[in-house]
C-alpha cells in the first residue's frame, strides 16, 4: 500500500499528512474468548497504515479506551502496540510552536520534542466519554500514556463554567496549521456553554488568517436522547474554522462533507471497532488520510482490513406469515430465524472474504444481529439457547437475537420497547422503525424532576445523575456514596463557618443555602432534562 495513492497533493515539504482515527475502544469485550483482541488487532493495523503511508502524525479523537478504568492487560497492550510503532529514528518533519504549557495538562514539551525519548510517529489525542478524566486525582487512563511519552493529550476543559480553547500551532515549510481540541463533555453543559459565549477560542497572534483551522471534538452530532437536547449543532461552532473531525459518532461517514450550518468542513471517521451490534456498526469501517497544504485539503478513505463481518436485519415477523405457514408458535418462529441466520452467514462469507492479515479462522467469524419484531402474538425464542447453535460459526451466539415489539404510539408518535440484552436500556421505534435509546438515567432524571414528588434537597438530581453515570459506566463504585457524603460535608461546613447560624434558625438556613446551590447548579448546566 502506497500512502499518496488516490491523493490529489503529492507529498512535498509544504504538505502535512495526518492520519485520522477514532472510538478505538481498546479493551472492549476483551474478556470475550472470540471477540477479546478485536478491538487492539484494529488499532495496530491503523498505526501501520500510518507509518507505511509516511504520515506527519495521528490524529486519535477521543475514547481509545472503552473503559475508564482499562485493566492492566489493555494498558500493557496499549503500551506496548505504541513502543513498537511509535518509537525509532525516523525524523519529525513538522514543528511546534504553541507554548506547551497552553496546551498540555501537565507535560512541559511534547513528547517528539523530549530529549529523552525517539518518537517517530507522534499521536495527538483527546478523550471520549469512556475514558475521560475521572475519580481520585481527575486523571485520564490518556494521562499515563502521556506521562509515557507515547502520545499527546490535550484538549482538557477543568472548568466548564466558562474556559478558552487554545490551539497547537504546528508548522510544516509553509503551511501552518492550527490544531484545536475538545475532549468529552456533557453535551448539555457543553451546548449552554456555547450558547452562553462562555467559549473563547485563542486565534493565533501572527499572520491569523494564514492558518489552517482544524477541531476535533467527541460529542453528539445527531440527537440520541428522546428525553432532552443532548447533541451540539454545527451552527454553534465558531465560522473560521476550515476543517471538524467529529468524533463519538460510531457510523463511518469520512468523506468530507459541506456544512450545512456553517462555513468548514466536516469529517465524520467513525468507530474502529464495534462496540454494539446496532445499524451504524455495520457500515464498512474506515481511517483516514487528511493532506493539508496551505488552505487546500484532501482527504483520502483507507478501508479497515481487521474489523470482522458484521450482518444486521431487521425481521418484522408480521410480515412472513407465509413463510411461517401461518403459525405463531415457538417452533415455527425459531425455524424461520434459523434459517435468516444461515442466510446472513453465507452473505458474510461472500461480501467479506478472509483477508491474509487473519491468520486464525475465530478471528473472521461473523457478528450477526436479527432485531426480531415479534408484534402480532409471535411466540419469542430463548436467545441465549437459540444462539448455541452457531457456537463455532458466528462470533457473539449470545446475543444473535434481539427481541422487539412495537406497542401503541405515544403522543411523540414513537413505540417504546425494552431491549432483552439489557432492560436498562430502551429502544424508540418510530414508524419509519428507527431506534433511539434512553438511558437509565434519563429516566431516572426524569422521575427525580417529577413536580409531584418531593424534590432532592442537599443534592441535586442532575449531579446525582452524573455520579449514577460515573458508577455504571465508568465503574466508579464509590461515585454516589462520594457525591452524597461530599454534599452533605460542603453544606454543614458552611453552616458551621457562619456565626449567623443558630439552633433556632439552622433549618432555615440550610434550606436557604440549599436553594442557593440548587440554583447555581442549574445556571451551569440548565434546568435539567427539558427540551
Amino acid at each position: 500500500m502506497t500512502g499518496a495513492a488516490g491523493l490529489h497533493i503529492p507529498p512535498d515539504e509544504d504538505t502535512f499528512r495526518i492520519l485520522i482515527a477514532t472510538d478505538n475502544h481498546l479493551g472492549c469485550n476483551e474478556r470475550d474468548p472470540i471477540r477479546g483482541d478485536d478491538a487492539m488487532r484494529t488499532f495496530e493495523e491503523i498505526l501501520i497504515i500510518a507509518k507505511s503511508s509516511n504520515v506527519d502524525f495521528v490524529l486519535l479523537g477521543g475514547d481509545l479506551f472503552h473503559h475508564n478504568k482499562p485493566t492492566r492487560q489493555t494498558l500493557f497492550n496499549t503500551m506496548q502496540i505504541l513502543r513498537k510503532h511509535c518509537l525509532g529514528d525516523r525524523p519529525v518533519a513538522f514543528q511546534m510552536l504553541s507554548d506547551p504549557a497552553t496546551v498540555f495538562h501537565e507535560r512541559s514539551c511534547c513528547n517528539f520534542e523530549d530529549p529523552n525519548i525517539n518518537v517517530s510517529l507522534p499521536i495527538f489525542a483527546i478523550h471520549g466519554n469512556h475514558d475521560d478524566p475521572s475519580g481520585y486525582g481527575g486523571h485520564a487512563a490518556l494521562d499515563i500514556l502521556d506521562s509515557a511519552s507515547l502520545l499527546n493529550y490535550f484538549g482538557r476543559v477543568d472548568d466548564i463554567s466558562e474556559f478558552c480553547v487554545r490551539p497547537i500551532l504546528l508548522r510544516k515549510g509553509s503551511t501552518r496549521l492550527a490544531l484545536y481540541g475538545l475532549g468529552s463533555i456533557r453535551d448539555e453543559r457543553l451546548h449552554r456553554a456555547l450558547v452562553g459565549k462562555k467559549v473563547a477560542w485563542a486565534r493565533p497572534n501572527q499572520d491569523t488568517n494564514e492558518w489552517y483551522n482544524m477541531l476535533v471534538l467527541h460529542q453528539n452530532r445527531t440527537q440520541h436522547s428522546v428525553v432532552y437536547k443532548n447533541s451540539i449543532p454545527e451552527s454553534l461552532l465558531p465560522n473560521f474554522l476550515d476543517l471538524v473531525v467529529w468524533a463519538h459518532e460510531h457510523e463511518c461517514r469520512i468523506e468530507l462533507e459541506r456544512s450545512l450550518q456553517g462555513n468548514f468542513l466536516v469529517t465524520q471517521p467513525g468507530s474502529s471497532a464495534a462496540t454494539s451490534l446496532c445499524t451504524a456498526e455495520a457500515v464498512k469501517k474506515h481511517v483516514g488520510i487528511l493532506e493539508v497544504r496551505g488552505s487546500d485539503v484532501r482527504l483520502q478513505p483507507i478501508p479497515l482490513t481487521t474489523p470482522r463481518p458484521f450482518i444486521i436485519e431487521d425481521v418484522v415477523l408480521s410480515e412472513y406469515a407465509a413463510d411461517l405457514g401461518g403459525r405463531t408458535d415457538s417452533a415455527a418462529v425459531q425455524a424461520f430465524l434459523r434459517e435468516r441466520v444461515h442466510k446472513c452467514i453465507r452473505r458474510a462469507e461472500i461480501e467479506s472474504p478472509r483477508p491474509p492479515a487473519i491468520t486464525h479462522s475465530s478471528q473472521w467469524l461473523p457478528l450477526i444481529r436479527l432485531r426480531v419484531d415479534v408484534t402480532g402474538g409471535y411466540a419469542t425464542v430463548n436467545v441465549q439457547q437459540f444462539g448455541q447453535e452457531f457456537v463455532d460459526k458466528v462470533a457473539n451466539p449470545d446475543d444473535i437475537i434481539q427481541i422487539v415489539r412495537r406497542k401503541a404510539a405515544n403522543p411523540t408518535g414513537s413505540t417504546r420497547s425494552r431491549s432483552s440484552a439489557n432492560p436498562l436500556v430502551m429502544y424508540e421505534i418510530d414508524a419509519e422503525g428507527r431506534e433511539s435509546r434512553t438511558r437509565i438515567e434519563d429516566l431516572v432524571r426524569v422521575h427525580l424532576q417529577d413536580d409531584n414528588r418531593d424534590s432532592l434537597g442537599v443534592c441535586h438530581e442532575l449531579q446525582l445523575c452524573d455520579a449514577l453515570v460515573q458508577f455504571v459506566d465508568k465503574g466508579d463504585n464509590q461515585a454516589i456514596e462520594a457525591y452524597a457524603i461530599g454534599r452533605v460535608q460542603a453544606l454543614q461546613k458552611e453552616l458551621k463557618r457562619d456565626e449567623s447560624v443558630t439552633i433556632a434558625n439552622v433549618s432555615d438556613q440550610a434550606r436557604t443555602r440549599m436553594a442557593a446551590y440548587r440554583q447555581h447548579v442549574e445556571q451551569d448546566n440548565g434546568p435539567g432534562c427539558g427540551p
